[in-house]
């Protein structure tokens, strides 16, 4: 041991005079430039904390706003659910027959006009008389409208209008089955030639209806077809 000191004291020596100088440096160097701690001054820590609170206030509010309805926003739906639903126009029945495709019971608006009618029975047939019909007529609910063929004579009310130089043939009454002939009970839903003759038959051969149930009592007419017709006939 003595030895290696003795041949490495020199190498020694520098490392000892090297540690020396180098802790005197970093003294010195602390000395004239001493570590310094910074602190916050109170005030600025306060208003910082001011400042959260200030943005998470007005976040709140943000949120509250848009949760909840203004006035104005209240009004608008108060006046959209007061606001009454619009009128559906009241239909009323209307029954047309003779010359036309499909005879029956038709509704339509009380403001309809008579070729509306008229369209929604298929329009006119063939043999149709269309200038004894006035198409601009305004319909009469529960009404009855004949419309006759060429050359045919009803003996029917005919009813004038505004426009006094055309007329519209309407029915006011009942059909008398007792007293009505072939075209006018050819007018009544489900009742065709062989039907009308079946019953002219029947009041001359067997007796004329004391009611209107006796219909029932000719061939062809069932209860299917009496139920059609029993708001439209009488005795």
């Amino acid at each position: 041991m003595v030895e290696l000191v003795k041949r490495y004291k020199i190498v020694i020596l520098f490392g000892v005079l090297f540690i020396i100088n180098l802790c005197v440096l970093l003294y010195q160097t602390n000395k004239e430039n001493p570590i310094q701690l910074t602190t916050v001054p109170s005030e600025n820590i306060a208003s910082t904390q001011t400042t959260h609170e200030g943005t998470e206030n007005l976040m709140e509010q943000d949120l509250k706003s848009a949760v909840t309805p203004t006035k104005s926003e209240i009004g608008v739906s108060e006046s959209i659910a007061v606001m009454p639903s619009p009128t559906i126009p009241t239909k009323v029945p209307i029954y047309v027959c003779g010359a036309v495709k499909v005879p029956g019971v038709y509704y339509v608006t009380a403001t309809a006009i008579v070729d509306e009618v008229i369209r929604l029975s298929g329009g006119f047939s063939e043999e149709a008389d269309m200038t004894a019909i006035n198409l601009a007529a305004s319909i009469v609910p529960n009404e009855k409208i004949i419309v006759p063929k060429i050359g045919e004579e009803i003996d029917k009310t005919v009813t004038s209008y505004d426009n006094k130089e055309e007329s519209h043939i309407r029915e006011s009454t009942l059909v008398n089955i007792n007293t009505a002939n072939s075209t006018e009970l050819m007018s009544l839903p489900g009742i065709g030639e062989v039907k009308a003759n079946a019953i002219i038959d029947y009041r001359k051969t067997v007796r004329a209806f004391g009611s209107i149930d006796d219909l029932k009592e000719v061939s062809g007419i069932g209860d299917k077809t009496f139920d059609k017709l029993k708001a439209l006939i009488t005795v």
